[in-house]
Order: structure tokens, then sequence, then C-alpha cells
């Protein structure tokens, strides 16, 4: 029960946050140490402890349970955050490297993609300033710039310092393996703020808003009031999409939440009877059409998506030349939807300069992320909707669960591997 009330707490705060040194030589000895005296024990309790898990999941599938085939899906690019029932699995006996006991004083390794888009650097700000008001915590922060190798390194470093503990966000493809080095050869917990796929990963959890639920709340809000409201049944909606990375987890998962909530969204409202995962299933099917040919046209709700503009970077003046790449080949489109409102600032932006009236001639939302600069344009009505994604508020959280685990004793040994934020629709309203 304390676990649970645990988390729930670090899950409230999250949600409020949203409106090393010497002794490099000393610090390795003792973590070589550690190593060659628990490598064996470690092993040995890893391997017991996956296959029985494994041999859960095998049950559970052998018993019969009639899973949905989204759960079922190999290819799970598009599907950030979704767990699948089957994979529930209860974490205990898995090898996370988590003290034994607590520490009057600790040092934290803090890696993040970059400090040139104002996400990832409130990521870092969130641990930062929670660890600054704790005497007993230091930490050392790094950037990886989406290089895996590098981020590697980084775990060198962190090692030479005498770090007890790292968290940050590499590249979900490169989680896994980034885990398991933490974890596994360097006898390090890592607490993710990417999401990982797989429960058996060596984090101790994911503190991360899933990807693919932020854009289903969104989607399906826009769906019920925008669509339903604005066009007629059977009246075709011609739109464009800031995307993102077409093939990127991120931006796969966010895009694939937008359509599949906007068919729920729509299709329920008018009386249809769907179930979640149909539609899940159904935008996943589109994601892959856009990623192959860059468009779609999704019959379910009319929705013509004639183009969709690439931007790694995801800012404001990053989107910028894609916006208006979009807007020069859909001059009379209905909608744009955003993977992040930085982006879809640009496409108001962009829209604006062709002349056209927001809100009125074309709307403009995004999934994520609440920013500040968003919130100014929900206020005028020029931004429809955003969705909750604070990256302030969940660095906070993993800040405060490290300080539970190292400095209180707190047992993270059977936290899930997603302690996710609720997903939340912003508008101007809110």
């Amino acid at each position: 029960m304390k676990k649970f009330i645990s988390i729930l707490l670090i899950l409230v705060m999250i949600l409020s946050m949203a409106a090393c040194g010497s002794g490099e030589k000393e610090e390795t000895t003792k973590a070589e140490e550690k190593t060659e005296t628990t490598a064996a024990a470690k092993d040995e309790e890893t391997q017991a402890s996956t296959q029985a898990a494994q041999e859960e999941e095998t049950t559970i599938n052998e018993e019969g349970e009639q899973l949905h085939e989204i759960y079922l899906l190999e290819n799970r690019q598009a599907l950030q955050g979704l767990i699948s029932p089957k994979r529930l699995v209860n974490r205990s006996g898995l090898y996370k490297a988590l003290p034994d006991t607590t520490k009057d004083s600790i040092l934290v390794g803090i890696t993040t993609l970059n400090m040139t888009s104002s996400w990832f650097a409130d990521l870092e700000m969130g641990a930062t300033d929670y660890f600054d008001q704790i005497d007993a915590i230091e930490y050392s922060a790094v950037v990886n710039e989406r290089d895996d190798s590098k981020a590697l390194a980084q775990l060198d470093t962190f090692v030479s310092l005498g770090c007890d503990q790292v968290m940050g966000y590499v590249q979900a493809q490169s989680l896994p393996n980034f885990a398991d080095v933490c974890v596994n050869t360097y006898n390090i917990p890592y607490i993710s703020m990417a999401v990982a796929d797989d429960p058996y990963v060596p984090v101790v959890t994911c503190v991360a808003a899933g990807e693919f639920e932020m854009g289903w709340k969104v989607g399906c809000y826009v769906g019920e009031s925008l669509i339903n409201t604005q066009w007629e049944e059977g009246e075709v909606i011609t739109s464009t999409i800031l995307y993102g990375v077409p093939g990127g987890t991120i931006s796969d998962s966010k895009n694939c939440g937008m359509i599949a909530g906007m068919i729920y969204g729509s299709r329920t409202a008018r009386g249809e009877e769907w179930i979640k995962e149909d539609a899940m299933l159904v935008a996943y099917n589109y994601i892959q059409e856009i990623i192959a040919n860059g468009a779609c046209y999704v019959k379910e709700i009319d929705l013509d998506i004639v183009g969709v503009a690439s931007d790694s970077s995801a800012t404001t003046d990053s989107a910028l030349p894609g916006a208006e790449d979009m807007v020069t080949l859909a001059p009379d489109q209905d909608m744009m939807f955003a993977n992040n409102d930085f982006m879809a600032i640009a496409g108001i932006i962009a829209l604006q300069q062709a002349g056209k009236e927001i809100g009125k001639d074309v709307f403009v939302w995004a999934c994520s992320d609440g920013s500040a600069p968003a919130r100014e344009y929900l206020k005028t009505g020029e931004l429809y909707c955003t969705g909750v994604n604070s990256s302030y508020g969940m660095s906070k959280g993993c800040a405060q669960l490290i300080d539970m685990i190292w400095l209180q004793g707190y047992d993270a040994s059977d936290m899930p591997i997603h302690t996710l934020v609720p997903a939340a629709v912003v508008t101007a309203e809110n």
C-alpha cells in the first residue's frame, strides 16, 4: 500500500508542475569491486526472474485470453506507451541495481537529448531545481545529442565520477541497450524519461507521458467537438500535418493517437459503436500509409491528409519552413494539426502570412505540450487545443523518486514499467 500511495503522490506532484567531483579513482574502484562481487549472483537472479515472467506471459496466452490484434503487433513503433495486457508482469525479480540500504549522500548522472529545444532544457531543469534544494544530492548533467555511442560513452564518465544513479532521456529505440549497459554492466540503476515498450527492460520505471495516449486524448476531443460541429457528415476535410519525423517512435505514436482519437470521438458521438482498440488498429494502418506515401485518406471521418512536414527539432523556428510548404501545397486546407504546440505555432504563423483567418478559414491544434507560448494562442482562439506534456514536471517527479529511493529507503523493486502522466486536453476554457 505504501508503494502505490507513493507512486500516486509522484503523479499528483507531476500534474501540479504542469500549468559529480573529487574522489574519482576511489569511487571507480568501488564500482569495479561491486561489479565483480555481484555479477554472478545478479546473472542467475536475472535469468530466473525473466524466465518466470515469460512463463507467466505464455500461460496467459495458452489459457485462451483473446487479445485484440493491436496488442499482438510485432512492429509497435507507432504505439509508444501502449502495453499489451499480456505484458503486465511482476517486475520485482528483475535486476535493476537498486540499493540495499539508504545513503547519506548520492551523485546523480543526468542525460538528455539536447538543450536547443525548450522541452529538453526544461527536462534537465526540473531535476536540477529539485536536487539544488537537497544538500545530500549532487548531480552531473550531460547532453547526448541523439547520439547512441555518445550516450554510452557518457556512462563511462558517470562511472568515473562515482555516480550512484542515472536518469534522463535517450532515444526510445536505444533505451533497452542503454539501460542494460547501465544496470547490468555498471550496476547503476536507471530511471528513464523515454518510454520502454518491453517490461523486461531493466529500468526502475519510465516516468513519462505516453505519446499514443496524449494523441488519443486530444484526438477524441477534436473528433467530437470540432469535426462533428464544423463539417457535415460526408463532407471532405482537407488537412496537413506538421508531423515531426515519419518513422520516428515519438512522432508516429502521437500522430497515430490523434488519428485514432478523431475516428473514435467523431464516430461514437454520432451514435456508432466503436471500441478503442478498433480505432487504434485502423489508425495504425493509416500511419504506415503516411510513412510510405506522405499522405492518406481517413475514410471513417472523410479526412484527406494531403501532406506531412518533417522536422526533427520540433521547435517553432525549425518547423516554419515545413509549415510554409504545407500552406503552399494546400492553400485551402481546413485543418492543420501538429506533433507539439511549438510546431502548431509555426503553422499559425505560416497560415496568417498567407492571409488565412485561424478559427474560421482553417483550424490549428496540437497533441502537446501545453507550453506557455501555446497558452497565449489558446486565449486568442488561434490554437484550438493542445495536450499536457510537462517535461519539467516529469523530470521533477524522477528527482523526487530518486530522493525517496536513496535517502528515504523507498522500495522501488516492483514499480511498473510505466509511471505515466495522465493525458489531458488543454483548451482556452481550462
